[in-house]
């Protein structure tokens, strides 16, 4: 007894065309600026984490040391508070990024529908103001933390937000 192969022949099709420099650039710009903020924030919350426990034995000897209405014991009270909204805040972006990048990967169409540029620009755009409102609620609670490395790669990636959606402000008008 012979086996009979299911296989069928797949007709040979003409070449799919192949991204052009421009859009290559572009995907790799979208996955940087996913994996830039991805480290920034995982440095940010790793940081935090950090400080959090000797924060909290400094309130600890404030409590026990200080009157209840002293400025000193309400500072190390603002510093606890303020530290573990900044953790609250980096794991609540991080989990927005994780959501954005496999949305990114997941939607993105082939490159021959010709909707390929479009749908990076988009999808940065939103992501990068997701970035904005981000690091503006980081700023509000930590205002020191604008000094760290961490918060310039988030910052620059800011920049990135107010250059692409100009351009594509630009674009939709015809300037291009």
């Amino acid at each position: 007894m012979t086996e009979e192969s299911n296989c069928t022949a797949v007709p040979a099709t003409a070449a799919l065309p192949k991204p052009d420099k421009k859009n290559v650039n572009l995907f790799d710009l979208t996955i940087l600026v996913y994996s830039l903020s991805t480290r920034a924030t995982d440095t940010i919350i790793e940081n935090a984490t950090k400080d959090l426990p000797l924060a909290m034995t400094k309130l600890e000897m404030a409590e026990r040391i200080l009157p209840c209405n002293h400025p000193q014991r309400q500072k190390h009270i603002d510093n606890v508070a303020n530290i573990q909204k900044l953790v609250a805040y980096g794991k609540e972006l991080r989990a927005v990024i994780g959501a954005e990048r496999e949305a990114y990967s997941a939607n993105m169409p082939e490159y021959s529908t010709g909707l390929f540029a479009d749908y990076n620009q988009t999808c940065v755009v939103r992501f990068l103001g997701l970035v904005n409102v981000a690091c503006a609620k980081m700023k509000e609670v930590c205002p020191a933390i604008a000094s760290s490395p961490q918060f310039k790669t988030l910052e620059g990636l800011q920049s990135h937000f107010e250059c692409w959606s100009d351009a594509i402000r630009e674009v939709s008008e015809g300037k291009w």
